[in-house]
This record gives structure tokens, sequence and C-alpha cells, in this order.
């Protein structure tokens, strides 16, 4: 059938307790399958020469059988109803608030609610054993220098629905020239995290070293491209590069971990190939040294109550188990597709 064109016919095959068959002008046809021929534009198209039927069949009850089967129905509908209301009504008469977590922010959220970690199963985050539904936005501080109007854009994004926001922080901005690591103004953690923690809102951190998020080398320092070591790898050149980054950022969030503060995830570098996924890629080796080792520069400058994420790009698995394997896995979705080759698709 060319494109374009409406169905021709709907066909209904003629078999005991079957209505029976129509052809392509509605017409009533006896017995057997109503066919058409498939036209020249068809196999211009790809659809093979020959005869082409679809068949769709009908079972013809009783009006008893339906009767009965009309009250089979309806009384199960109002049991369900009935079921339905029961459960709403016991729920409505109890006090479900100690099956979940208070709001973000509200009183007594952080001091003392909990000495344990955050924790998570199966189906969300658990924060002292309550889930919580996560709900995040994104946020970059350092694209507004502007300092006051976190508050502002925070305050939004809690207005909106949002319980969450995820930040990428920039190396390359922080690190301009190697050795000398500048946290000032935008660039502050600490003073980000205080208005996030004013604010009510929760807070997954995302240091990299490699952030992507658009900007220029991926969030890398423009000096790296001076190191014999190849990027993102177990390189001795860049691990000594990137510790001092991660180890003083690690530093600076540690103290805000929940608890004591609003940060409840961070995570490991940023939809990062593997060695176990993509064997054949020269540039793979190393992958999982690279990835231990930033885990471990976190945990060793006390990052130790609240799990450590990756964002896979497809959910392939990667950094799920293995020598690398992060405290919680996740995956990127992209809906629409993208093509890096097309920006404009």
């Amino acid at each position: 059938m060319h494109r374009g064109e409406p169905l021709r016919a709907i066909i209904i095959s003629q078999a005991p307790g079957v209505l029976g068959s129509y052809g392509p002008d509605g017409a009533r046809t006896d017995g057997g399958r109503t066919e058409w021929s498939t036209s020249p534009r068809d196999e211009e198209d790809g659809v093979p020469a020959g005869k082409t039927s679809l068949t769709l069949r009908v079972r013809r009850f009783s009006p008893a059988t339906m009767k009965l089967w009309s009250s089979v129905l309806g009384a199960g509908a109002l049991l369900s109803l009935q079921a339905a209301a029961d459960i709403h009504e016991r729920q409505a008469n109890s006090d479900q608030s100690s099956n979940y977590i208070p709001s973000p922010g509200s009183s007594g959220f952080y001091v003392g609610n909990s000495t344990a970690a955050v924790t998570f199963d199966q189906h969300s985050i658990l924060l002292d054993g309550k889930r919580i539904m996560v709900f995040a936005g994104e946020f970059h501080p350092w694209r507004q220098p502007s300092i006051p109007l976190w508050r502002d854009i925070l305050e939004k994004m809690k207005a909106g629905g949002y319980n969450a926001v995820s930040i990428y922080l920039h190396w390359g901005i922080t690190e301009g020239k190697r050795g000398t690591l500048n946290f000032e103004g935008h660039r502050s953690v600490t003073k980000f995290l205080d208005v996030a923690k004013q604010v009510g809102i929760l807070v997954i951190v995302r240091p990299g070293p490699y952030i992507n998020a658009e900007t220029a080398g991926g969030g890398l320092p423009g000096w790296t491209t001076n190191l014999a070591d190849r990027a993102r790898s177990n390189g001795t050149d860049f691990t000594a590069a990137w510790t001092p980054w991660i180890s003083q950022v690690s530093k600076y969030v540690a103290p805000y971990q929940y608890p004591d503060g609003p940060v409840i995830a961070m995570q490991s570098e940023n939809e990062f190939l593997s060695d176990g996924v993509e064997p054949e890629l020269p540039y793979t080796y190393g992958h999982t040294d690279y990835m231990r080792q930033i885990i471990a520069t976190m945990r060793k400058n006390g990052i130790t109550k609240i799990p450590i994420t990756y964002n896979d790009f497809w959910p392939s698995g990667r950094y799920a188990s293995g020598a690398a394997k992060v405290d919680l896995y996740g995956w990127d979705a992209y809906p629409l597709g993208f093509d890096c080759t097309n920006p404009s698709v």
C-alpha cells in the first residue's frame, strides 16, 4: 500500500463463531477470505507482489451470555470500588507521617535526625529509613556569578515542586593555573551548600573531574592538554593533576552530608566508558583503575555518609559491579536522541 493512501479494506474472515467477511467496498462476501492484489506502487515501496489479507475474528455471544457477563463485570466493579473506599477510609483515619521523611528544611530536619548514612533500596532513597522520592532539577552555581541570585533560583525550584538540585562543579574555572585552587566567589562550594540548606532543598554534588555540561573540555583545565597522559585515564600525570581537586571538593562537601546538611549523594565522573564493556576501544584501558581511584579519594576525604553514584549514558551496567563499583548506579535517558556530529538534530 502506498504511503499516504487510506486503508483500502477491512477484512473479517468467515469462520465458526465469526460474523463474516467484507470487501473494500463494504459489501458482504460469502465464505473464505477477502483478498486484494498489490499495485505496482506497492511493489515500489517494497511490498512483495501477490495477495495480502488482514484477518479479524469477532466471536458472537447469545443475549443470555451477554447479560450474564454484564452482571459479573458490574458486580466486580462495585466490589473494587468498595475495597478502594475502605482502604482510603483506613488511611484517612490513621497517621501515616511516620512512614515518610519530613519536608527538607523543616524544623529539626537536619540536627539530630540520624547518625546513619543515607540508604536506598530498589524503590527509592531513604533518609532515616523513611522514603523520599527525589525530584531534582539542574543548576550550576558557577554559571551565575551573582551569588544573591542563588537563593532566588533555588526558591523558585522548590516552589515548582522540586525537593533537590543536582550541581556540577567546574574544575577548569577553579584551577585555571595548576596548583592554585580558587574557591572564591561563585566558585565557592560551601556558600552554595549554605544557601541550599537555608532554602531547604537537597543537593546531589557532581564534581567530575570530567563533567561535560556543554563546557570547553568537559570542565577539565586547559593545562591538562599538556600532560603526557591521556585525559580520564589512570596515568600517573593525570592522576596527580585531578587528585587535589577531588580531595578539596570532598573536604568542603563532607560537613554538609545528610543529616548535618543537604547533600544526599556525590557522583564520580560523568557518562564514562569502562574497560569491561568496551574492551575493543584502546582508549578505555585503565578506566577501572581511574574510577576506583576517584571513589577512594572521595572516601578518604570524608564522603562516608552518602552514596557515591555514577550516571551511565545508557543502561549497560558500567560500574554497577566490579572493582570500581559505585554505591548507586543510574543511567541517563535521551527520549529524543541526539547526534553529536549534527547538533541541529
